[in-house]
Order: structure tokens, then C-alpha cells, then sequence
């Protein structure tokens, strides 16, 4: 995707030069992951499958949770300009076919330190390698190898 993006971002800044449209300059950039995880149905509120420090709800009178969703929110501090933040989130969702999933989706956001391309490129490989980490630190080692995940 990288060396799709940086094509792309190539052919555009080009266009815009050659048709003396003027200059890009990059304010923001953010990078997404966003992973689809089957769950049985009625179990979307069991974030225990995809999160580390989920505790549950076991001590509570009406039982688990029917669905269950979490946002969570950290400084970047060796990317871009501050701040950068990455956020987590978990939200019961539905596919196409009616198959309950729980997305988990990890989003760094913020300004690269430059306002050229080359700056946002390199805020966001330094984005990539903390949503990797992340991710890797808030999911369950049983899920990495459920998954297939070498590290």
C-alpha cells in the first residue's frame, strides 16, 4: 500500500506542477487499520477474545453484555509535530451477510513535520510501526496465533 500511496502521492504532486496548479503541503496525515473479528452472535459484548485488559463484567446481575464497545486514546511521542494521537476502538458491527464481527480499528492522527510529501511519508512509516506495536501489545497472544501473526 505504501508504494501505492507514494506513486499516487508522486503523480498528483507532478500534475499539480506541471499545470502550475501549485504546491501540496501536507497540514495532516493519518494512517488506519481496521481488523474484522468474527464473533458468535450474541457474543459481541466478550471483548476479552480481542483485548488484553479486558476484565469482563462477570459480577454484574444481568451477566455479559449483549455488545460492548471501548475507545481508547495515546500520545505519539517520536512522530511528526504534537501532538499525534493513536486511537483504538472496538465496535460491534455486522458484515454484508448478517455475521456478527467486532472492528477493531487503530488510527494515528496528526501533523507530520513538514508540510512536504517526504514529511508525511516519514510520519507515516513512524505511524505504521506504533499501530503495529499496538496492536500487537492490546491483542491476546491466543489471538496472534489464531491469526497466524509472526513477530
Amino acid at each position: 500500500m505504501r508504494a501505492k500511496f507514494q506513486q499516487r502521492l508522486r503523480e498528483f504532486t507532478g500534475f499539480l506542477e506541471d499545470e502550475q496548479l501549485g504546491r501540496v503541503e501536507i497540514v495532516q496525515a493519518e494512517l488506519n487499520y481496521i481488523n474484522a473479528v468474527p464473533v458468535e452472535a450474541g457474543q459481541q459484548g466478550h471483548l476479552g477474545r480481542l483485548l488484553r485488559a479486558w476484565g469482563g463484567t462477570a459480577g454484574h446481575h444481568l451477566g455479559e453484555p449483549e455488545q460492548a464497545r471501548v475507545a481508547l486514546a495515546f500520545t505519539i511521542p517520536d512522530v511528526g509535530q504534537p501532538p499525534v494521537r493513536l486511537h483504538v476502538s472496538v465496535d460491534p458491527a455486522q458484515r454484508p451477510d448478517g455475521a456478527p464481527v467486532l472492528f477493531m480499528t487503530l488510527t494515528a492522527r496528526g501533523a507530520p513535520s513538514g508540510r512536504a510529501a517526504p514529511d508525511a511519508l516519514k510520519f507515516l512509516d513512524g505511524a505504521h510501526d506504533h499501530v503495529t506495536q499496538s496492536f500487537l501489545e492490546l491483542t491476546p497472544e491466543a489471538m496472534h496465533t489464531f491469526w497466524g501473526l509472526r513477530q
